[in-house]
């Protein structure tokens, strides 16, 4: 019997990972005291665990790593300013080997100094600009599904906690009505002996029952409250013995459509590949800008003007990188592969999801059809234990028979609630395998 008993706890807790009694818990006593005189549901424990998981922090840092490199990108259209200054001495200068009557030209210095102002702005600048913008807002949107994705798992954690205290709690309620019944049958049991119908090995035999029972009840009480400190580890808010969950309303998923999160997540990969390719594209093309240049130094523009004077020079330039197509093919080829290795995987994971739900759907139909069998073998052994109570007042089968149809009965139970439960489970569970 006490294998049966902890069969199902023994799952849930096989299924929960270790690292989550690590998070940090919130102490907060006026939550504590309302928590003893309401009951939660399991959408509100989601919600919570959701708040307090530490990856929630990540949406506000993408969003200023978005903000920050879209600004920075936008700089690029500035004018981009240089300064620049230098002193020369050189071995020899231009000269003109030509001497005109009543005429003299000075040779150039040797010595030669400039101080220049360099000013460039960009005028089109083949929309590279533009293609980066758009490739950092796909880029933050594909982490912040990352994020969705990482806490939609959080989901299925939150379950396992949940539907474990309402396994433990639906035990120990059958436990206690056993348990009152084995009170009732030691009364007799001692009424039977003081008459003289009944053994002291028979009474034993039922505080025995009883010590078992409540060992078995002692360790539930135990995995309900390890459950409590798990749920309250993960939410950040504190859950006690008190505490009372709300069994979920068992409801068929209608809506037969996969809407997982990850699909929006392989959705939005794709789409930060196109930006990555507009971004190839546009630094294939031409550039075009104009340019200012002023400066003092000597000699200035005029080389045979051997002083210092002021100078500029103003143009419109175009600039066009031909590297740049010498590895474009192969970069968007690799672009190409990375898009079709995105579509198989998203094959992959919707062919898994379908193959789950199919199995989840055969599941809940199993247990439904288990629990009429379940209704009807108790109603039959509730009747067997009653008939075995009147054979025991009337002396014709012993205590040990009357015990072993209380144990029966007892495990049928038990059997009942675990189903109960378990259908509940495969509900959930298929609503979160399709998220619908």
């Amino acid at each position: 019997m006490q294998v049966v008993l902890f069969t199902a706890i023994l799952t849930v807790l096989s299924l929960m990972p270790s690292g989550e009694q690590n998070l940090p818990a919130m102490q907060n006593p006026a939550l504590g005291q309302e928590q003893a005189v309401r009951k939660h549901t399991l959408e509100e424990c989601v919600e919570l665990a959701t708040q307090n998981y530490p990856l929630i922090k990540r949406y506000d840092l993408i969003e200023k790593a978005k903000e920050y490199t879209i600004r920075n990108i936008a700089k690029s259209h500035l004018p981009q300013v240089a300064l620049s200054a230098k002193g020369s001495y050189q071995s020899d200068v231009t000269s003109i080997p030509i001497v005109f009557p009543g005429m003299a030209i000075d040779p150039m210095s040797k010595d030669q100094y400039s101080a220049i102002v360099n000013v460039e702005q960009t005028i089109w600048d083949g929309g590279i600009s533009g293609a980066y913008k758009k490739q950092s807002e796909a880029t933050a949107a594909s982490q912040r599904m990352e994020v969705e994705v990482e806490l939609y798992t959080l989901r299925e954690r939150v379950h396992n906690i949940y539907f474990g205290i309402l396994l433990a709690e639906g035990y120990i309620q059958e436990l206690r009505i056993a348990e009152r019944e084995l009170n009732r049958a030691k009364e007799r049991v001692e009424s039977y002996i003081y008459a003289g119908a009944a053994n002291r090995s028979d009474l034993s035999a039922v505080e025995v029952e009883l010590i078992s029972l409540k060992q078995r009840m002692r360790e539930l009480i135990s995995d309900k409250e390890a459950f409590f400190t798990m749920l309250s580890q993960i939410t950040g808010v504190e859950f006690n013995q008190n505490s009372t969950l709300q069994v979920p309303l068992v409801k068929s998923a209608e809506n037969k459509e996969i809407m997982r999160p990850e699909l929006n997540l392989f959705i939005s990969r794709q789409n930060s590949l196109e930006r990555e390719r507009a971004v190839i594209d546009s630094r294939s093309l031409p550039k075009l800008g104009a340019y200012l240049q002023a400066g003092y130094g000597r000699p200035g523009l005029n080389m045979l003007k051997d002083e210092f004077a002021g100078f500029y020079t103003a143009g419109i330039k175009v600039v066009w990188n031909l590297g740049s197509l010498y590895t474009k093919r192969d970069e968007l080829r690799l672009i190409s592969l990375r898009q079709s290795e995105i579509d198989t995987q998203r094959e992959l994971f919707l062919y898994n999801i379908r193959l789950k739900s199919t199995g989840v759907n055969s599941k809940i139909k199993k247990l439904q059809e288990l629990l009429e069998d379940d209704r009807k073998m108790i109603e039959l052994r509730v009747s067997l234990k009653d008939a075995a109570e009147k054979k025991l007042e009337g002396g014709t089968i012993s205590v040990s028979e009357y015990l072993r149809e209380l144990n029966i009965l007892d495990i049928a139970r038990s059997a009942l609630r675990r189903r109960e439960i378990e259908l509940i489970m495969a509900h959930t569970e298929l609503k979160y395998t399709l998220n619908n």
